[in-house]
C-alpha cells in the first residue's frame, strides 16, 4: 500500500494537505461507499452548509454512498432546528443511512470501499449499513483506502483558514489506485513542488502486504 502522512500546522492557510490529498483520490475513484467516523461534526446550519459547499469542490459526494457513525455529537440537535446534526448533514446527500456505530466515539477516520452495489441493493437502505460491515469482515467488499487521524470531519478542520491548530492524518491507499509513477506525481503536486515543506510525506510499505480490510475491521469494532 501507499501511505501519505498529511500534516497541517497552526496558522497555516488553506487548502490543507488533507483537502489536497482527497481531491487527488477522488479524481481516480468517485464511486465509493464511505464510512465516516467523524469525531466532532459541524453543528450549525450555517457551518454544515459551508462544509458541503466547499467539499463539493473536492468531489460530488452524491456519487458516493456516505454512511456516518454518531461520533461525539451526531445525535445532538442543531441549534434552532428539530434536526439532529446527522439529519442536517444528510439533507445534502442523496440517501440517509442508519449509522454504523451509535456509541459516543472520538475516533476520526474515513473508510473507502469499492462500490459493487446494484440498483436493487441501494433500494434496501435499511440493510445496506449492516450488510457492508459484514462484507468487510468476510472480505466480500474491498476496502481500497483509509484516512485515519486527528482531523474531525468538520468545516473548521477541513476548510476554515487560517488553521486554529495543527492536525496530522495518515492516508493509506491500495496500490491499485495509483501506480508508482502516478503517486510520485501526486505527491509532488501536493507539495506544490516544494520538497522541503514536509507537510506531505510518501511512504510505501515493504515486506508482507497488509490487508486494508483487516485494518477497517479493527476500526469498526465497538
Amino acid at each position: 500500500m501507499y501511505i501519505l502522512v498529511l500534516k497541517k500546522t497552526q496558522k497555516e492557510k488553506s487548502p490543507y494537505p488533507i483537502e489536497k490529498a482527497l481531491r487527488e483520490y477522488f479524481k481516480k475513484r468517485n464511486n465509493n461507499i464511505i464510512l465516516i467516523s467523524p469525531g466532532f461534526l459541524s453543528s450549525t446550519v450555517n457551518t454544515i452548509c459551508k462544509f458541503f459547499k466547499d467539499f463539493q469542490k473536492i468531489t460530488q459526494l452524491n456519487n458516493n454512498i456516505v454512511i456516518f457513525a454518531g461520533g461525539m455529537n451526531g445525535f445532538d440537535k442543531v441549534k434552532h432546528s428539530s434536526n439532529t446534526i446527522l439529519d442536517e448533514h444528510y439533507t445534502y446527500l442523496k440517501n440517509k443511512y442508519p449509522p454504523f456505530a451509535i456509541k459516543k466515539d472520538h475516533s476520526k477516520f474515513l473508510i473507502f470501499i469499492e462500490n459493487n452495489l446494484s440498483a436493487d441493493d441501494t433500494e434496501t437502505i435499511e440493510s445496506v449499513t449492516s450488510n457492508i460491515i459484514e462484507q468487510i469482515k468476510s472480505k466480500k467488499s474491498k476496502v481500497i483506502a483509509i484516512l485515519l487521524g486527528s482531523s474531525n470531519f468538520s468545516y473548521t478542520t477541513y476548510f476554515s483558514s487560517p488553521a486554529d491548530k495543527g492536525e496530522a492524518d495518515v492516508f493509506m491507499l491500495s496500490e491499485e489506485i495509483f501506480n508508482d509513477d502516478e503517486i510520485i506525481k501526486v505527491v509532488d503536486q501536493l507539495r506544490d513542488n516544494n520538497l522541503d515543506s514536509g507537510e506531505i510525506i510518501l511512504s510505501k510499505e515493504i515486506g508482507v502486504k497488509q490487508n486494508l480490510n483487516l485494518i477497517a475491521h479493527k476500526l469498526l469494532e465497538e
